[in-house]
């Protein structure tokens, strides 16, 4: 009797596991898309975008609640690079280009020209590096943050080259530095620093 109870629930478990191996429909782009087109942004006009709540703060670095980090890091932040959910890649942020070097340790990076705070004054490699200090700057307790930029526990420190080059030195060698990258927004350190 047991072989027959056996041998029915096979039968009847047998289309789902058919089930689970289709594959969906696909509607993905082919690897010959290119990436969407970006263009410059101008003054004025609006952004509407549905929250849940208000946000408590616009400085990512503290926020710790979904509206404030959704606010203040996605809205009105760039990150140094952004990925591109067509083609599944990284593409240019803040960062106009980024190598990583031979050793696997560092990663140097280049910014766009001309970048500029919304109040006008020029966004540099100095702010990007603040902003990372910052982040590990234990009395501002970003702890969201923090550990999103920490490699095995270990943080990743900054070499300032001039106001538009900048070089990260990796702890340990990782495989996909632009997982890092994209966590970071350039804050301006001559509002902020004081603070």
């Amino acid at each position: 009797m047991r072989p027959r109870y056996s041998l029915l629930a096979v039968f009847l478990l047998l289309p789902f596991l058919f089930a689970c191996q289709q594959r969906p429909a696909s509607n993905t782009t082919t690897a010959t898309a290119k990436p969407e087109q970006r263009g410059i942004g101008t003054r004025g006009g609006r952004v509407v975008y549905r929250v849940s709540s208000p946000p408590k703060t616009f400085n990512y670095l503290v926020a710790n609640d979904e509206p404030s980090i959704l606010t203040a890091f996605f809205l009105l932040n760039s990150r140094l690079v952004e990925f591109d959910h067509t083609t599944q890649t990284y593409v240019p942020g803040l960062a106009e280009s980024w190598t990583t070097g031979p050793d696997r340790l560092s990663v140097d990076i280049r910014l766009r020209d001309g970048l500029k705070f919304s109040d006008g004054q020029p966004l540099t490699s100095s702010d990007v590096a603040f902003a990372l200090e910052a982040a590990y700057d234990e009395r501002n307790k970003a702890e969201v943050f923090r550990d999103a930029l920490l490699i095995n526990g270990k943080p990743i420190t900054v070499k300032v080259i001039d106001d538009r080059n900048l070089q990260f030195v990796l702890p340990e060698t990782i495989a996909a530095p632009e997982n890092y990258l994209y966590n970071i927004a350039a804050l301006p350190r001559s509002v902020l620093e004081a603070e």
